[in-house]
């Protein structure tokens, strides 16, 4: 909600000579259509968000095809090849939380503590920190861990969903030709990708002339989009080692 109140302050000037209904987009999981609305409530205000604007809800299911959700139906996203970034997160959780295990055992009895139950002491933190504002697990890692587990989602969605894995273009390219079907105006004729010829191939579900245009997916997704769109000045730290922080690597 508060993300559409602040987009509608900076870019709602865009809409003032906009004489139809813009057609916002997301796909049809659940958190998805929750937040698409809550923005567009934001964005548009209430109860005026539901008549000031069209929502589009791609379907995020196996066989159908969906920009917003490409890896459904990209069939090597969905073997090994789609796993590599947990790999190599979990090969760099396993030199970083050691020094953790090795603190942290001491002050447990009777359950041996895990590399993995470590791992997701330091996700309950940052879902806590975000849902609570506080969480106690926090406490338990010292400021180079944390550093270290940055870095291992770094190496999550490089190897994942980034240049570091081969599906990661495939599964971007659907949403780079509607890019450039929306930037150029032209119709897609050609259905040879993830793209959804359905909700793609009409001005009903895919309009051409708008001023903006809001699309709602997953950060994953927008890792391999990314890809697709070849920002080479992204890679220029890679392949990522899963044994050391680069010295050079952005926190």
């Amino acid at each position: 909600f508060d993300m559409g109140v602040g987009f509608r302050v900076k870019y709602g000037q865009l809409l003032k000579n906009f004489t139809g209904l813009p057609v916002f987009r997301t796909t049809s999981e659940n958190r998805m259509v929750a937040s698409a609305l809550n923005f567009a409530a934001g964005f548009f205000g209430i109860p005026d968000f539901t008549t000031d604007y069209e929502q589009v809800i791609g379907i995020e299911s196996d066989g159908f095809n969906n920009t917003l959700a490409p890896f459904s139906t990209c069939l090597n996203a969905n073997t090994a090849i789609g796993n590599l970034g947990s790999v190599a997160s979990n090969a760099w959780s396993q030199v970083y939380l050691q020094d953790a295990l090795a603190r942290l055992q001491p002050m447990i009895d009777g359950v041996n503590l895990t590399i993995s139950d470590l791992s997701a002491m330091q996700m309950t933190c940052a879902y806590e920190t975000v849902a609570l504002g506080f969480s106690e697990f926090c406490d338990l890692f010292t400021k180079n861990e944390w550093k270290s587990f940055s870095y291992s989602f770094d190496l999550s969605f490089w190897y994942g969903n980034g240049p570091g894995n081969p599906t990661s273009a495939a599964q971007g390219i659907g949403y780079v030709q509607e890019l450039v079907a929306r930037l150029t105006q032209t119709p897609i004729t050609e259905f040879n990708s993830t793209t959804n010829a359905t909700l793609g191939g009409g001005n009903i579900t895919f309009p051409l002339n708008q001023p903006i245009y809001v699309d709602a997916t997953h950060d994953t997704v927008i890792s391999a989009i990314i890809v697709a769109l070849n920002f080479t000045t992204l890679n220029a730290n890679g392949p990522l080692p899963t044994d050391h922080i680069p010295e050079n690597q952005v926190r």
